[in-house]
């Protein structure tokens, strides 16, 4: 059975991080161990406290943050008149300092340990003192990682936003819903539009097809309430694709997302 082997083979990584996880925090380099105050593996108590929060105010749909005193809720002005397949975006952090060099290394430098300290940091969103309000009730949440299309996901040899949403799933009691597929190997996307983005990413994602190991990606999330889950939400083109599929054709009765960062 596939899906077996691929869970044993995931514990099994899992597990050999572990052993050789050393107590020093991810950017001090500061022995972590006996640390007081960090609920956080990898990290001491002054890194965790130093990293860039996302607080308010901050739009209500894209997440993006503002300087200066606005009072209440409000949309931005990229925001102001479209109309997107999700819900509302919301990260823990900024894309800066110290928390975008450690998604720096474990995406693109295989610091494979850094899955558990990252994945506890994006579970902040759904419980404890910094939760989003509106993330309330978190264990009626499946989280979709965004997915790896099968040359990209052999080049890197993991899917970050799946080990995001299996850490943040132990922490949290939400299940992850690995629903999605990438059909089409898009080109880098850093220089492009958002209008670009989004036409480079048009059918670009499918629900996952049915196989006799594990329920249809259709039963699993029509009527539920979904968090895409990825690393960084830059203008919103990926999220909005996966949206549009998961509710057009999975059924899904709400679909937000859920983000490390904001970029």
């Amino acid at each position: 059975m596939p899906s077996l082997f691929s869970d044993l083979w995931t514990d099994a990584c899992r597990a050999a991080a572990g052993l050789i996880f050393v107590e020093a925090c991810a950017l001090c380099a500061q022995s972590t161990a006996g640390s007081a105050g960090s609920a956080v593996p990898g990290l001491c108590h002054s890194c965790l406290q130093s990293l860039p929060r996302l607080g308010e105010p901050r739009c209500r749909v894209c997440g993006e943050w503002f300087m200066g005193n606005i009072p209440g809720p409000f949309q931005c002005a990229n925001c102001t008149g479209r109309k997107f397949a999700f819900e509302f975006a919301t990260a823990p952090f900024k894309a800066r300092r110290g928390m975008r060099d450690m998604v720096h290394r474990f995406k693109y430098q295989r610091e494979l340990w850094l899955g558990e300290t990252l994945g506890r940091l994006l579970a902040t969103a759904l419980h404890g003192p910094t939760a989003d309000e509106r993330l309330a009730a978190s264990d009626q949440w499946l989280l979709v990682p965004v997915p790896l299309h099968p040359r990209r996901l052999r080049e890197r040899e993991f899917n970050q936003a799946l080990e995001l949403a299996s850490v943040t799933s132990r922490h949290t009691g939400c299940t992850v819903a690995d629903v999605l597929r990438r059909t089409r190997y898009t080109s880098g996307q850093a220089a492009m539009t958002r209008h670009q983005r989004l036409h480079n990413l048009r059918g670009a994602f499918r629900l996952r097809r049915p196989r006799p190991w594990r329920p249809t990606a259709e039963s699993m999330v029509v009527g539920r309430r979904l968090l895409i889950v990825d690393d960084v939400f830059t203008t919103g083109a990926t999220a909005q694709e996966c949206a549009r599929i998961l509710l057009k054709y999975g059924g899904a009765r709400q679909v937000a997302v859920l983000t490390l960062t904001r970029g």
